[in-house]
Formats: structure tokens, C-alpha cells, sequence
């Protein structure tokens, strides 16, 4: 099969759209966003189709359908989008108040298999996964050919012995890890126990509204500290997980006693002036936590 170049994303579209605008000028209705690269400090406005995408993130040319896995992804992100959809809506209606029960059983789990598959899709999370690759892989080779192959028939002898891993090979344990986290219920029983609050923004604004990036679902310590996926455990009571969905919407998640716990499913309105602190340390850990880009509404 000939090699289709496919710009894949690790951030989903229908996520990305919650943060997008229109160019009312040109009636061009294209889904736009603003992209802040943090090195670079420069800001451009593209559209969320060109935003968070690599070539061939998931593409596996030695499976006999090599898009399998942005097949199987894809599946999780109708649900997620559907879910998400109907958190936002219902957050929005005029006689929804604060302490009103807004995440229903259901929406919590489909978020947990979207909040770890997010967690771990993106480049960062997988350039990490390159990493402890690349530090085990030699000893694993090192035992295959010192206590294994010695025992082996002679032809699969010397296939042990000249045995390398294949980029091929990596690209696919490190996808297959992915979704085995991703389908791991000990991990989602864990963070369905713990307290989710939903924090709503009443009348956002340039200057108050929440700001997502490409590493969007953000892993820290009770007090905030920067953490990620691999030096925090997910299981850990110790650790807040933030999600926001929207610039006017956030989910937090947390062990039951943690200071931003406000109830369980429940959902807490927030406004400018007196809360602005709560949203600028909210926004503070995207930009820590992000590989290279901020995604917002607001320019």
C-alpha cells in the first residue's frame, strides 16, 4: 500500500472548536483560533484544522489497515464530543445556579476514558514514552541475546541475535501502551471515586476566561506545582487534574479532602474581580505544562 501522508490530531477538532471564533468581518465561517507559541512568543490566528496536528502521528504502515488506531481514537472522540457538548450546554442554561448537580454517571465515564486518551496522545506525552523506550529497550535486547538465544534452534538463534527494534516496532508498543492506559480500569475506577467540580465563568472576557494548549489536560500537585502524567500517578489523592472545556468552563479533579474540591459533580460559578486569581493559576498551569503551543478564543 502506497504511503498517505496524514495530518492527524493529538488535540480533537470538535475540542478545539469550544475555543474558536469567527471572522464576523470577512462572514468567513471557518472555525478560527489563536495559537501562542510560548518560546517564540508570537501569537497566529489559523484554523482549528491546521491546529494541534502532526503528519502520521498515528498512522502504522505494518498493520493491514494502517489508520486502525485513529480509527479506534476516533470512536472515543463521538462520545467525548457528545458528552462534552452536553456538560456545556447544561452549564450555560439561565436557571442553572451554582451548587446545582451537572455531571451525570454517565458523563463521567466517558470523560475518564477522554481525559487519560487526552492525556496521552499528545506529542509530549509520547516523546516521553520515546524516552523510557530508548532506556529499557538495551537491556531488553541485552537479556534476548545472552540468556535467551543461547538456548534457541539455530535459526532462531541467529534471528535473536541480530534482532533490532524497528521504529515500526516502537511506534506501535508505544500506541498499544496508550491504549491499554487508556482501557485500564483501575485507573478510571480511581479517578471516579475521586471529587469533579465544574467551574463556570460568569461573563468572560479578554482578560477572564480559561486558555487550553496542546498538552490540555493539566496534572499537579494539591498546591498547583507543575507535575505530569509520569512523575505525579493519576491514582495519587495527592494530585489535581484540570480539563477545561471551554474559556468559560473547567473541570477539576481531586482527592476528596483537596482545597478545590467544592462538591462532587457540582458545579461553582466564578466571577471577574474576586476570582480572577483561581483562572490566572488555572491558566498559569496550561502554559507550564504545554509542549510548545496555548490555544485560546481571545487574541
Amino acid at each position: 500500500m502506497a504511503k498517505k501522508t496524514k495530518h492527524q490530531h493529538y488535540v480533537s477538532r470538535f475540542y478545539l472548536r469550544n475555543f474558536s471564533h469567527k471572522n464576523v468581518e470577512k462572514r468567513d465561517e471557518t472555525d478560527l483560533i489563536y495559537r501562542l507559541d510560548v518560546g517564540l512568543k508570537n501569537i497566529l490566528e489559523l484554523s482549528i484544522v491546521d491546529a494541534a496536528v502532526e503528519k502520521n502521528l498515528y498512522t502504522d504502515m505494518e498493520l493491514s489497515d494502517p489508520y486502525q488506531w485513529e480509527n479506534q481514537f476516533a470512536s472515543k472522540e463521538l462520545q467525548m464530543s457528545r458528552s462534552i457538548q452536553s456538560i456545556i450546554d447544561k452549564s450555560r442554561l439561565v436557571f442553572t445556579k451554582t451548587g446545582d448537580v451537572i455531571l451525570s454517571e454517565e458523563n463521567r465515564l466517558i470523560l475518564v476514558d477522554g481525559i487519560v486518551m487526552q492525556l496521552l496522545r499528545t506529542p509530549k506525552a509520547l516523546n516521553k514514552m520515546q524516552q523510557l523506550s530508548d532506556e529499557q529497550i538495551p537491556y531488553v535486547l541485552t537479556y534476548l541475546k545472552t540468556m535467551i538465544a543461547p538456548y534457541l534452534p539455530d535459526a532462531q538463534k541467529q534471528y535473536a541475535l541480530n534482532y533490532k527494534v524497528s521504529n515500526s516496532v516502537l511506534k506501535s508498543v508505544k500506541l498499544q501502551v496508550m491504549w491499554d492506559a487508556i482501557e485500564k480500569s483501575e485507573i478510571k475506577k480511581v479517578l471516579l471515586e475521586k471529587t469533579w467540580t465544574l467551574y463556570r465563568l460568569i461573563n468572560p472576557s479578554t482578560e477572564f476566561n480559561f486558555i487550553t494548549s496542546d498538552h490540555p489536560v493539566v496534572v499537579s500537585d494539591v498546591c498547583g506545582n507543575n507535575y505530569n502524567m509520569f512523575e505525579s500517578p493519576l491514582i495519587s489523592p495527592f494530585t489535581m487534574i484540570s480539563y477545561p472545556l471551554a474559556p468559560d468552563i473547567l473541570i477539576s479533579i481531586n482527592g476528596k479532602n483537596n482545597r478545590y474540591s467544592f462538591g462532587n459533580n457540582k458545579i461553582l460559578f466564578l466571577y471577574q474581580g474576586k476570582d480572577q486569581r483561581f483562572v490566572d493559576r488555572m491558566n498559569q498551569l496550561q502554559r507550564r505544562q504545554c509542549a510548545k503551543y496555548i490555544f485560546k478564543k481571545y487574541k
